[in-house]
């Protein structure tokens, strides 16, 4: 087995001491806005949805396509709020 003679003390980790103290390279290049953390966002975001899916399948109904409003409609009995709910099963209930 071959020994290094180092006048550097080695740590722990296996890292000179020298090396164990630079700073870590962070990525500068982020930006804090990237980063969508906000819950209320993401409720938002779902209540434009299932509003969205009711207005479609509104649009739907009118054209005749009873198939295609029932799919959009149990999507919103699924993740609607209490009131996307109540108005997904009167549509539900108009096409019977």
């Amino acid at each position: 087995m071959e020994t290094i003679a180092s006048s550097e003390p080695i740590t722990a980790t296996g890292v000179s001491a020298d090396e164990d103290d630079e700073e870590p390279d962070f990525d500068d290049d982020l930006d804090p806005g990237d980063l969508d953390d906000n819950p209320d966002d993401d409720l938002a975001e779902l209540d434009e949805d299932m509003s969205s899916k009711l207005d479609l399948a509104r649009a739907y109904i009118e054209m005749g396509d009873s198939d295609g409003a029932r799919s959009l409609l149990e999507e919103v009995l699924r993740e609607g709020d209490a009131r996307q709910v109540s108005e997904a099963n009167e549509l539900l209930a108009r096409i019977g």
